[in-house]
C-alpha cells in the first residue's frame, strides 16, 4: 500500500464534486442541514439573551426531553445521509441516488451499532474521572482526565474511515472498526492534520457566517438565532459536509487499495 496523500485525496475530492455535486448537494441538505434547522427551531427564543449558564440550564430544562429525541432523530438522519454520499462516492458504475438511498438503508443498523458501540466505549473510559471527582479525589480525575483527552482524539481520527468500510465493504460494526483500525495504521498525524486544518477554516467561516446572519436576523426582528442564522448555517454546513465526506471516501480509498 502506497502512503497516504493528502493533496491526491483533495484534487480526487475537487474533481468529484464538481463533476457530482448535483447529487450530493441536495442529499446532503435534506439528511444532514435540514434536519438540524428544525431541530434548532426548537431551541427557546430566550436563550438569545441568556448570560450565565444556570439562566441556559433554567431555560432548557422544560424542553431538554424534546431536544434530547430531536438530536437523536437528526444523528440518525444525519448518519443514513452520510451512508448515501459515501454509497455515491464508494460504489463503481455511477450509483443513483436512489440506489444510494437503498445501499444506506441495508448497512443503517450496522453504522448505527459501530456508532453505539464507540459511543458505549467513551462513556465507560469518561466515568472514570467523573466517578473520581463524585468521590472527591480531584487530583486522580483531572489527571484521568488529561490522558484520555489525547487517547481518544488518538482513536477518532484512526476510526474515521468506519463508515466507508461499513458501505464498501458490507462489514459489521465490530469489524468494521477493526478494519478502520488496520487502515490508518501509520497514517495518523497525515489525517489528523487534515481535521485541524478543517476545524481551523471551518471555525473561521463559522464565526463570519454567524456574524453575517445574525445581524440579518436582527434587522429583520428575528433574534441574533432567526430563520436566516439556521437556513445560511445550514447551507454552509451542507457545503462542508459535501467536502469532508467526499475527502474521507477518498482516503479510505488510498488507504484500502
Amino acid at each position: 500500500m502506497a502512503g497516504l496523500s493528502i493533496s491526491k485525496a483533495w484534487d480526487e475530492t475537487a474533481a468529484f464534486v464538481a463533476r457530482e455535486g448535483t447529487l450530493l448537494f441536495p442529499v446532503a441538505f435534506v439528511f444532514s442541514a435540514l434536519p438540524s434547522v428544525l431541530a434548532g427551531l426548537l431551541m427557546p427564543d430566550a436563550l438569545d439573551s441568556v448570560k450565565t449558564m444556570a439562566e441556559a440550564m433554567a431555560i432548557m430544562r422544560p424542553v431538554m426531553p424534546q431536544i434530547m429525541a430531536a438530536l437523536a432523530v437528526t444523528t440518525m438522519i444525519g448518519l443514513f445521509g452520510g451512508l448515501t454520499i459515501y454509497a455515491l462516492v464508494l460504489r463503481p458504475g455511477g450509483t443513483s441516488v436512489g440506489e444510494a438511498l437503498r445501499i444506506a438503508l441495508a448497512h443503517i443498523a450496522a453504522a448505527l451499532g459501530a456508532t453505539l458501540l464507540l459511543l458505549l466505549a467513551w462513556s465507560v473510559l469518561f466515568s472514570i474521572p467523573f466517578t473520581l471527582v463524585a468521590a472527591g479525589a480531584l487530583a486522580p480525575a483531572g489527571l484521568v482526565f488529561l490522558v484520555l483527552i489525547p487517547c481518544v482524539i488518538f482513536a477518532a481520527v484512526r476510526l474515521i474511515p468506519v463508515s466507508a468500510v461499513i458501505v464498501a465493504e458490507n462489514r459489521g460494526p465490530i469489524a468494521a472498526i477493526v478494519r478502520s483500525w488496520a487502515l490508518t495504521r501509520g497514517s495518523f498525524w497525515k489525517i489528523f492534520g487534515f481535521v485541524i486544518v478543517v476545524g481551523i477554516v471551518g471555525a473561521v467561516v463559522s464565526i463570519v457566517s454567524d456574524l453575517l446572519f445574525g445581524f440579518i436576523d436582527l434587522a429583520i426582528g428575528q433574534g441574533k438565532s432567526g430563520v436566516v442564522s439556521l437556513l445560511g448555517g445550514a447551507l454552509l454546513s451542507t457545503v462542508v459536509s459535501v467536502f469532508l465526506l467526499v475527502m474521507f471516501a477518498r482516503i479510505y480509498r488510498q488507504l484500502a487499495d
